[in-house]
């Protein structure tokens, strides 16, 4: 069975094949993927839907001393 999958910039790779990348580096990651052979499953967080990068980004925009809450959205 052949899915085609669209993984964009900026998505968040959390489990290669059931694995998690949680503490391994982007060459470990890369080599997970390249080793799955004719079967990958990944799980994947859309950038848009990824709290962790929505409040990171939102702490870089917010540096006014307005800001109370430092988020800004």
């Amino acid at each position: 069975m052949k899915a085609d999958i669209i993984v964009y910039a900026g998505d968040r790779i959390i489990s290669v094949n059931g694995e998690t990348v949680t503490g391994r580096t982007y060459a470990q990651v890369v080599q997970l993927i390249q080793k799955s052979g004719n079967f990958l499953h990944l799980l994947v967080v859309p950038k848009e839907d990824d709290i962790l990068q929505l409040v990171s980004c939102a702490l870089w925009v917010c540096r006014e001393p307005n800001c109370a809450s430092g988020l800004v959205f």
